[in-house]
């Protein structure tokens, strides 16, 4: 639930250690632990880079369609 806050808001860790009464030393341990995890997690299917020349190209013409 921290770690969403965090990422939602861009919230102060003094702030959530009030708000969630959690030290601030234990929110600076697990919160970049939690971010590696979802990052771990959702990367290939959300953060996939292009392996080809055809993946970036449609890419480009995805970037080119919108701003078009």
């Amino acid at each position: 639930m921290v770690t969403l806050q965090v990422l939602a808001t861009g919230e102060s860790f003094r702030s959530l250690s009030y708000q969630f009464r959690v030290g601030v030393s234990t929110i600076r341990q697990f919160v970049p632990e939690t971010c590696t995890a979802i990052y771990e997690v959702l990367k290939e299917k959300y953060l996939k880079c292009p392996d080809t020349v055809e993946e970036w190209q449609q890419v480009a013409d995805g970037f080119q369609a919108q701003w078009d």
